[in-house]
């Protein structure tokens, strides 16, 4: 029996970064944090809240899904420096991410040390970037430090501050998957959140409104396609609910910085 394999494109969560370049960018917008997120689809809701510290630096956000998890952000130099995820229903440290920066302030590498049976993470996965000419990433190498391989590389095009496609190809150099993306004009509101930063297509400068694919690959199962996000902003430009036309619903809450 052939096994399939499901994709699921999200265009809702996930992965943040810190660097120099606008394309790039972790960002603070003056006058707003993202104080939690509140998610429902049509079987379980659950909330996601973030903490600041008294300086108003992010330090710690928590995922009550029923397979929540809790991260805790360490910081070097105004920059995220490593993060740990912990397992929200017993409290096991499962990952620890630790980030290199260029000279230039963009993310050199990441490595990501993962869960075993001991105390100790170990080294498990190696993240390489590479950048353009104007600090813009263009490759992104995976690299499995158990086989001592790399298992992917990915690609990616820009324009107007958006990475408008992606190509994924696996670790033979084989095209897997082509991705192709449509923004709105507003501020991508996941530059705030320096969670998962190791996936460069939340780098972009707005939010994805629609996700089309080419798939190479034979058996996949697809969630959606297209899959398309459906937005409503508040007076800053910052989305306060999204719908998904695979069945999930968020509500974002702010508050301001003197709160």
């Amino acid at each position: 029996m052939r096994n399939k394999l499901k994709i699921i494109v999200s265009l809702s969560l996930t992965i943040f970064i810190f660097s120099c370049s606008t394309e790039n960018g972790f960002e603070h917008y003056s006058g707003n944090r993202l104080i939690s997120i509140e998610y429902k689809n049509k079987d379980e809701s659950w909330i996601e809240n973030h903490t600041y510290s008294s300086d108003g630096v992010l330090n710690r956000i928590e995922n009550f899904h029923s397979l929540g998890k809790e991260y805790t952000l360490n910081y070097k130099d105004s920059r995220l420096n490593v993060y740990h995820t912990y397992r929200k229903d017993n409290g096991k440290l499962i990952f620890r991410d630790s980030i290199v920066y260029n000279e230039n302030g963009t993310i050199h590498a990441i490595y990501n040390f993962s869960v075993n049976s001991g105390e100790n993470l170990p080294l498990s996965w190696i993240y390489e970037y590479e950048y353009d000419n104007i600090n813009r990433i263009k490759k992104k190498s995976t690299y499995f430090v158990i086989t001592q391989e790399y298992t992917s590389i990915e690609k990616y095009y820009w324009s107007n501050g958006n990475i408008k496609r992606s190509e994924y190809y696996n670790g033979k150099g084989k095209l897997d998957h082509e991705f192709f993306y449509e923004y709105d004009d507003k501020i991508n509101y996941k530059k705030e959140i320096p969670t998962g930063i190791s996936d460069p297509i939340n780098w972009s400068k707005n939010n994805i409104t629609k996700v089309d694919r080419n798939d190479y690959l034979v058996g996949i199962d697809i969630l959606c396609q297209p899959c398309i996000a459906e937005y409503k902003y508040n007076l800053d430009n910052l989305p306060i609910s999204i719908k998904f036309n695979w069945g999930l619903d968020m509500k974002l809450n702010y508050g301001n910085d003197g709160e």
